[in-house]
């Protein structure tokens, strides 16, 4: 069929504005060909070897280490026997960027009956914030941004709570720190949207809402969220130049409450740069700002991903809190509820340091003396690792994922609110 020059130039126009932005996130020119996911039977000469040559650890327990290896690192790791759990992750990447491109070609508008049928951009993420405000007026309040990131962009977050009751406890749930961890996000604003949707129709919900205020910050690294989408799919830093070529700080070991402790690294090229001193980071300044402003939050979970583990302080540490009993005890209902939805879930409970050291952690630090001497209680605190488990699709989990685990994640964050609110662990 021919078109008139007028109608053909309207069409070019409308392809151009749905293309754009599938062309300016999605471009990334950072590619991982015939690199594969292997992992190795844990020992201190294999940790002690990944560790030495900076190589990516996606995943780690007591038993195994999964490896993110190029060609040449695949081959020095040999000695070792690795067992190849992903052929080659561009792969997962190009087919995950596939489904993007698609959904996004023929959908642009933000729009929530299918909203959590995909990932979507830092952009997008905050229309969808503001919408769901002004769907659920009396419930949500959009708070546009508490504090700038190293590249000057907004953090928001969300608070939801009801009009009924007064000296409401508050309860603080943040995701994706670590930029590739995609689910992390989707979850957390599976949350906000169960939270706000479920309060006329589910008394747990309604109660909760009618005696607790929940904050929600469903992108805690903006910038490095962003550059997950138009360079680097791997990328899990912040974006910070460190004025040597490298760039980035892991924020998850950048809070004040024993930073430099161990399971952090002083290399500003490797994945778990500490930064230059504690809190030094914006991202970082900025929430435990908030935090502060609150007039005191009963307990907060730090969401991430993967390897389905509930998580308790300390990580600075391998000694036990005195608490680990009603922690032990807290993990084990979270992961019933879990369960309660997918029965097939393994959620482990344990303490953070069980992973590893991971000194200058959220978690650590929402359970630290100075919240107590700043609140004159401690926060009840988590580390939740989400899905997958172990193995295929690591980080680049496909989007029919979101669904299942933002309604198992709800369940959990449900008990976590009940049993925190009877009795919270603040001592």
């Amino acid at each position: 069929m021919r078109c008139s020059t007028l109608f053909c130039l309207a069409l070019l126009s409308v392809s151009s504005v749905l293309a754009a932005p599938v062309a300016e996130f999605l471009a990334r020119p950072v590619r991982y060909d015939n690199h594969k996911l292997v992992q190795l039977k844990r020992s201190d000469e294999a940790f002690d070897f990944v560790k030495k040559n900076n190589l990516d650890i996606w995943h780690q327990s007591s038993d195994v280490l999964h490896i993110h290896a190029s060609p040449v690192a695949l081959e020095s790791l040999s000695v070792f026997e690795p067992e190849v759990l992903i052929e080659n992750i561009q792969e997962s990447i190009d087919q995950e960027t596939k489904t993007l491109k698609q959904a996004t070609l023929a959908k642009r508008a933000v729009d929530d009956t299918t909203w959590f049928q995909n990932y979507h951009t830092f952009t997008d993420i905050v229309q969808w914030l503001k919408n769901l405000s002004q769907k659920y007026p009396d419930l949500v309040t959009l708070v546009p941004s508490i504090g700038k990131t190293t590249l000057g962009k907004d953090i928001p977050v969300v608070r939801i709570t009801s009009k009924n009751g007064v000296a409401k406890k508050k309860f603080w749930f943040q995701g994706l720190q670590h930029a590739r961890e995609w689910i992390a996000t989707t979850t957390m604003q599976f949350v906000a949207d169960g939270l706000a949707s479920g309060y006329a129709t589910d008394s747990g919900v309604k109660k909760i809402l009618d005696e607790a205020e929940i904050i929600i910050i469903p992108v805690s690294n903006p910038d490095g969220y962003e550059y997950t989408w138009n360079n680097d799919r791997l990328w899990r830093k912040n974006r910070r130049n460190n004025g040597n070529g490298s760039y980035g700080v892991d924020t998850n070991r950048n809070w004040p409450d024993h930073w430099n402790k161990g399971g952090s690294s002083t290399n500003p090229r490797d994945d778990t740069y500490m930064g230059p001193s504690a809190a030094s980071e914006p991202e970082v300044k900025a929430l435990m700002n908030y935090y502060f402003q609150q007039t005191g939050i009963v307990g907060a979970i730090d969401y991430h991903s993967y390897s389905e583990l509930i998580m308790w302080p300390y990580g600075w540490t391998y000694t036990d809190p005195t608490t680990v009993a009603p922690y032990t005890a807290l993990a084990k209902n979270m992961k019933s509820a879990i369960r309660s939805v997918n029965p097939n879930e393994q959620y482990v409970p344990q303490q953070i340091s069980d992973l590893y050291i991971a000194s200058g952690n959220a978690a650590d630090w929402f359970y630290s003396d100075e919240v107590l001497k700043k609140q004159k209680f401690r926060s009840t605190s988590l580390t939740v690792e989400l899905s997958p488990k172990q193995n295929y699709p690591g980080f680049v989990l496909p989007p029919q994922n979101i669904i299942p685990v933002g309604k198992q994640t709800f369940a959990s964050i449900k008990v976590f609110i009940t049993s925190v609110l009877a009795n919270p662990i603040n001592t």
